[in-house]
């Protein structure tokens, strides 16, 4: 894994997280509850985490921004 997404994390698991080169992103309720909803529905479905954008792409038209991120380097 690369990113997890969730409501809300707790500090502790952010801190490990990136010192694990794994990029936390909080989103909203509804929308982790539609991606659980589709991932129930269709395992196969895929989606893309832009971080530059700032966007999670679904393989469907959809798309939600998200936050400013912590800075996050693959070389930590």
């Amino acid at each position: 894994f690369q990113v997890v997404l969730a409501i809300s994390f707790a500090d502790i698991f952010c801190n490990n997280a990136l010192k694990n080169q794994v990029l936390p992103i909080p989103l909203a309720e509804a929308l982790i509850l539609a991606l659980v909803h589709l991932a129930e529905q269709h395992p196969d479905s895929e989606l893309t985490v832009d971080v530059q954008a700032q966007v999670v792409r679904l393989p469907q038209p959809l798309q939600a921004q998200f936050g400013e991120t912590v800075a996050f380097s693959r070389d930590r």
